[in-house]
């Protein structure tokens, strides 16, 4: 489902696996000469469906997942950060304003190494933005709702100054829209 290349000249591939009854996140490292360097299966906490939608690599090697996982009542945000060995070094859920379901679509990161997952969370009846910063040892440094009527981020990015761009689609009116905060 992704891919991305670290300094270092490795490549690290993302998708899913399955258990036998669901789907878990798979990321898997190749150096340079395509030899398999590490592979972590990711189970969400409560062993139910899990979809991987994005990877990124950190200026230190680390190795950041995002996607959602279900809970078995709605979906969830899960993001997992694995060192260069492949070992992980933290995972966070991330449950929206109003238990419903909410799902990471793409994430970047900064020159401080911190990082920026957006996707959707459903509130209210009605999906928004959510963007949502860890620092590198994965903390939650902040979370954002963007809400004008009907959204979904799909692409976030870090400016040289440090500014965090979110951009996806609103439905407003008659289709649908571009939305960039």
């Amino acid at each position: 489902i992704a891919v991305a290349v670290g300094e270092n000249g490795n490549v690290y591939v993302a998708g899913l696996s399955s258990n036998g009854s669901n789907n878990d996140f798979l990321t898997v490292a190749y150096d340079s000469a395509g030899n398999e360097l590490w592979s972590q299966v990711k189970d969400g906490v409560a062993n139910n469906e899990d979809h991987l939608y994005a990877i990124g690599v950190g200026a230190s090697g680390g190795v950041f997942v995002t996607g959602y996982s279900s809970n078995g009542a709605n979906l969830d945000y899960l993001t997992v950060a694995y060192d260069s060995a492949g070992s992980e070094l933290w995972s966070r859920v991330r449950n929206g304003g109003s238990s419903g379901d909410d799902a990471a679509y793409a994430m970047a990161m900064d020159a401080s190494g911190n990082l920026y997952v957006t996707g959707f969370s459903f509130n209210a009846g009605t999906n928004d933005y959510l963007t949502v910063a860890y620092d590198n040892a994965g903390n939650e440094l902040w979370a954002r709702w963007k809400n004008l009527s009907w959204e979904s981020a799909n692409a976030v990015s870090v400016d040289g100054s440090g500014h965090i761009l979110v951009t996806g689609i609103t439905a407003g009116g008659v289709g649908y829209d571009f939305l960039t905060v």
